[in-house]
């Protein structure tokens, strides 16, 4: 049994096509008579649809086997490499105004320090008396 889609009217092989999920090119093959002029179809028409491919139900399989509840023993375990970075301590995260949200800056101890004391020097520039 083929399946079959009765064409509504504005209906273009093309938009069956892509509603049902079929390749253009097979539509065609299966309803030849469009094969000339595949945008002359009309509302009534039947048209030809391939019948779905046949689904096999699969068990599923685990090949591996559950994680163990249990580390195993620090001397068993080995470092290959050095990490690749570091430990440091961090003293705070500055967010600046117009950034995007996910740029910031971490400070260590030193830098925290160093923007702390630009800071202090600017306060005092814009604290000046200005005598005209």
């Amino acid at each position: 049994m083929t399946a079959t889609y009765i064409v509504q009217p504005g209906d273009t092989l093309l938009e069956i096509a892509i509603e049902h999920q079929i390749d253009f090119n097979s539509l065609l093959q299966l309803n030849p008579q469009y094969q000339p002029n595949p945008d002359f179809i009309r509302a009534g028409d039947t048209i030809k649809l391939p019948e779905p491919p046949a689904s096999e139900l699969v068990e599923p399989t685990f090949p591996v086997e559950p994680v163990a509840s249990v580390a195993p023993p620090a001397e068993t375990c080995t470092l290959e490499r050095e990490p690749l970075c570091q430990p440091k301590e961090i003293e705070d995260i500055v967010f600046l105004t117009g950034d995007p949200v996910h740029q910031f800056y971490v400070l260590d101890k030193k830098r925290l320090k160093n923007l702390n004391r630009k800071s202090n020097k600017l306060k005092r520039f814009f604290n000046v008396t200005w005598m005209w």
